[in-house]
C-alpha cells in the first residue's frame, strides 16, 4: 500500500514540474466565405523556449521557433528549409507555450511597455484599459484586457481612429502544469476593407512528457537546401 502512495506521489511531483508538453492544436480560419482547417501536433519545450509543430496536410513539414523568432519550416519528402527571423514568429506568440513558460497572465502587455491607465470592475469582470509604448501609439491607441476568476477572458486593440483592429476571447480554460490555461481561443481581426477575417484556436489532448521523445530533439538535416516560399510553390 506505501509502495503504490509513494509511486503516485512521485507522478504527481513529476507533472507538476514537466518542462515538455504534447498537444494537438487546431486552427480554423473564415474570411470571405471560405474556411480553412489544420490540424497540427504541438511540442512545447521550456527550457529550450522551443516549439516544434509537425503537420501532416497539405504536405508533412515540421516546424519549428524559439522565443527571438527563429523559425525554420522543414519539409521531409524534399529535404528542402524555409528560414525565416520576426517578431511575430516568436514562440511567445502562441498562448499555451507563453502561459506555461511565463506564467504572466497579462499576456505580454505590460511586457511589451504599455502602461495601466484604468482598473474597474464590471458585472464581475475586471476590465483594465492600458495605454501602448511610444513607439506603436500610431498603430494602437488603447488595449482593453479583461479577466473573470483571475484569468483573461477577452482583449481588444483599439486603433488611434477608434475602430477595433482586434478583438480576442479567451475560454475552456483548464489545469496544466497547476495553472490555468484557455483551451479555445477565437479572434476576430477587422481589415480596412471592413472585412473580418474569424481565427479559432483550439488545444486538446494536452499532455506532460519526460522530453526525452525524440521529437523534441529534432533538427533539420545540414544537407537540406535553403529555398524561398516562391521556390516551394
Amino acid at each position: 500500500m506505501h509502495l503504490f502512495i509513494h509511486f503516485f506521489s512521485f507522478l504527481s511531483s513529476f507533472y507538476l514540474t514537466s518542462d515538455t508538453f504534447s498537444a494537438t492544436l487546431t486552427q480554423e480560419k473564415l474570411y470571405k466565405g471560405k474556411v480553412t482547417k489544420t490540424h497540427i501536433e504541438l511540442y512545447i519545450d521550456l527550457k529550450r523556449s522551443r516549439i516544434i509543430k509537425v503537420i501532416n496536410a497539405p504536405q508533412k513539414a515540421i516546424m519549428t521557433t524559439n522565443t527571438l523568432g527563429e523559425m525554420e519550416i522543414y519539409y521531409p519528402e524534399s529535404n528542402t528549409l524555409i528560414r525565416k527571423q520576426k517578431d511575430i514568429y516568436s514562440a511567445d506568440n502562441e498562448v499555451l507555450f507563453y502561459l506555461l513558460k511565463y506564467k504572466d497572465y497579462n499576456l505580454g502587455i505590460s511586457k511589451a511597455g504599455a502602461t495601466k491607465t484604468d482598473t474597474e470592475m464590471d458585472e464581475g469582470t475586471l476590465v483594465t484599459k492600458w495605454a501602448p509604448p511610444q513607439a506603436t501609439k500610431h498603430l494602437v491607441k488603447e488595449v482593453k484586457l479583461v479577466f473573470k476568476n483571475n484569468v483573461p477572458i477577452y482583449t481588444s486593440y483599439t486603433q488611434p481612429s477608434g475602430e477595433k483592429q482586434k478583438e480576442t476571447f479567451y475560454y475552456k480554460y483548464k489545469k496544466v502544469n497547476g495553472l490555468p490555461v484557455p483551451t479555445k481561443i477565437t479572434e476576430y481581426l477587422y481589415t480596412n476593407t471592413e472585412e473580418r477575417v474569424t481565427s479559432r484556436t483550439t488545444y486538446s489532448n494536452i499532455t506532460p512528457t519526460t522530453g526525452t521523445e525524440s521529437i523534441y530533439q529534432f533538427e533539420v538535416p545540414k544537407n537540406a537546401e535553403l529555398i524561398t516560399e516562391k521556390e516551394l510553390l
